[in-house]
């Protein structure tokens, strides 16, 4: 446990432990294969049952068919390193495409920054790319970091 607590904040903890309890549903303190795969489906994933086998003897450490809270966050802390890793990286590309540190990519900041990896965007392309992520309509890739 001192491992788990180590690995996450309070407040992430609170989170992990909600989340544990919506996959056990039936409050036994273990998840099970058909447990896992009802609240996906419930979620909307569509996974294959051998793609939940192989989950399971992914995640399963004791090797007795279910996942228990420790290894529960074991793959949530993998999961969680990932995402942060990720997010460090999106970041950071953003950032070397907003040239000018305005927490804005622009149409020709988009088409610098394709430019520099050996490509070329047409205006039209660049204004497509751009409003099909522009949430507030102000005609750039904002950083919401």
């Amino acid at each position: 446990m001192a491992d788990i607590k180590k690995a996450f904040p309070d407040n992430r903890l609170k989170d992990l432990q909600s989340a544990f309890l919506i996959f056990d549903q039936n409050k036994d303190g273990k998840i099970t294969k058909d447990e896992l795969q009802s609240v996906l489906e419930e979620a909307g994933a569509d996974f294959t049952t051998n793609q939940i086998e192989t989950f399971m003897k992914r995640v399963d450490a004791d090797g007795n068919g279910s996942i228990d809270y420790h290894e529960f966050c074991s793959i949530m802390k993998d999961i969680v390193s990932t995402a942060d890793q990720v997010e460090t990286k999106f970041d950071a590309a953003f950032h070397a495409m907003d040239l000018d540190g305005d927490g804005k990519i622009s149409q020709s900041e988009l088409q610098q920054a394709v430019r520099e990896l050996g490509d070329e965007l047409s205006d039209q392309e660049a204004l497509e790319i751009i409003k099909t992520v522009d949430k507030d309509g102000d005609g750039h890739i904002n950083y919401e970091g």
